[in-house]
């Protein structure tokens, strides 16, 4: 999960949360563990209408598309959850992972560079600017960014050693 970045969905009561939502909510991230993706959605189709725009549905909703592959619609969705809840950063997440997994790290950047302000202090923002960076092949600004990165947040030094493809070169670019 993101450093630094406190507004999460997990976090955000919703006044509708009522028992049958969470028995839904339940089931279906359930069956996406299992990796059951037409149940799960299946699931979360059984809401009414008025749960349909509730963060946690549509946060499972697009997990569910991730999972199946469903990559370009899993960032229109997405990115509609940005605009239904702008201050709720596991959408800008959710919708540069699908941009990323569906090979698209140009638009997962541009969702990265338009989080809002309050985020953008972040180490992990950061962190992620510099990994779509240097599949652009944008070296210098990968490395100043991974370099801002470890200055807001020393803790995601650690995480890079791990991760090969980020490790910098002697001249300091990277690979």
């Amino acid at each position: 999960m993101p450093y630094n970045m406190s507004i999460s969905i997990h976090q955000k009561n919703s006044p509708s949360f009522d028992p049958n939502l969470r028995w839904a909510l339940s089931c279906a991230s359930g069956y996406l563990q299992l990796g059951l993706f037409s149940e799960g959605a299946r699931e979360l189709s059984s809401l009414g209408l008025e749960y349909q725009t509730e963060p946690q549905v549509l946060e499972l909703r697009i997990r569910i598309l991730i999972a199946r592959k469903q990559c370009g619609k899993a960032a229109k969705l997405a990115k509609l959850a940005t605009r239904l809840h702008p201050n709720l950063i596991d959408f800008y997440i959710l919708t540069a992972l699908a941009y990323d997994e569906k090979g698209n790290p140009k638009k997962a950047k541009e969702v990265w560079l338009s989080v809002p302000y309050s985020f953008q202090g972040s180490g992990f923002l950061h962190y992620e600017i510099a990994r779509c960076e240097k599949k652009l092949g944008n070296h210098l600004s990968a490395h100043k960014h991974i370099e801002e990165a470890i200055k807001i947040d020393g803790d995601i030094s650690q995480s890079l050693i791990d991760y090969s493809e980020m490790n910098p070169t002697t001249e300091g670019y990277f690979i």
